[in-house]
């Protein structure tokens, strides 16, 4: 006879806590596997969401950074060019034209980007808006 056949008084103790705490809905329960599946989505959805958000900022803080470094490079160009260099030789000033002028075209492509993408949010948002606020059938 094992352990488990025994009268439930002759148990050890350890045993009769355990049957004490067993489960009483099934572990295949449908309502039970039901909600530990909405609990895992919503963590799921909650992580993914902070993950977004974070990319975001990121993304929103290497524009700015990348806005800055090229206006502080066109300023320290100028600012070489009006106080160290004031007559640079003629050979060089299509170089220096060439620079400032894919540095102001940077800046301008980033402060499109800015415009670009907060256009792009306010479409996104758009767009679950008019699918929840439709009628149904009608499309």
């Amino acid at each position: 006879m094992g352990i488990l056949s025994r009268d439930r008084k002759t148990r050890p103790r350890h045993l009769q806590a355990v049957e004490a705490i067993q489960p009483t809905r099934p572990a295949d329960d449908p309502e039970r596997i039901a909600k530990e599946e909405e609990a895992r989505y919503e963590a799921y959805r909650d992580e993914r969401k902070a993950l977004v958000e974070s990319e975001h900022a990121s993304a929103d803080g290497f524009d700015k950074h990348i806005l800055t470094l090229a206006s502080g490079a066109l300023a320290v160009s100028l600012v070489f060019l009006e106080k160290i260099a004031p007559e640079p030789k003629q050979a060089t000033l299509p170089y220096l034209y060439l620079a400032w002028g894919t540095l102001v075209l940077a800046l301008c492509f980033i402060l499109s980007s800015f415009l670009t993408s907060q256009h792009a949010h306010r479409k996104q948002r758009q767009l679950p808006e008019e699918t929840f606020y439709s009628e149904p059938g009608k499309d």
